[in-house]
């Protein structure tokens, strides 16, 4: 997992276990946290094939993503889903971490930014 301040991946996988506990948030929280606001690329392809399943009208739970990631070893082949569920409480507070999980995406892109125009200053 990631060591970068502008990261927290407990709340990334706190707000996929709020996900997949309670569908109906997906389709609500999809204007507030995107794909790409995962810091943790396992947890950005466990939102996306939660998108794809919800798009669909599918259910996106622990049981009907594992054989999505089966052969994912980041995902310990589908076992890290089961952990993502275990704290049920997450929900309660579902859009504040989503919330929380977008702001710090947007913090790495304004230093990335920052920091690409420097190296550009300097050369």
């Amino acid at each position: 997992m990631s060591g970068d301040r502008l990261a927290n991946p407990i709340a990334e996988a706190a707000l996929l276990g709020a996900l997949m506990l309670e569908n109906k948030l997906i389709v609500e929280l999809a204007d507030v946290v995107s794909t790409g606001d995962f810091k943790e690329p396992v947890h950005g392809r466990i939102f996306s094939a939660m998108m794809r399943l919800a798009a669909k009208g599918k259910r996106a739970d622990a049981m009907t993503m594992r054989p999505i990631f089966q052969h994912d070893q980041d995902c310990d082949h589908g076992a890290y889903l089961d952990q993502l569920v275990d704290n049920a409480a997450v929900v309660a507070g579902a859009v504040s971490i989503a919330r929380q999980v977008a702001d710090l995406a947007g913090r790495r892109e304004a230093r990335q930014a920052l920091h690409d125009a420097m190296e550009a200053l300097s050369s």
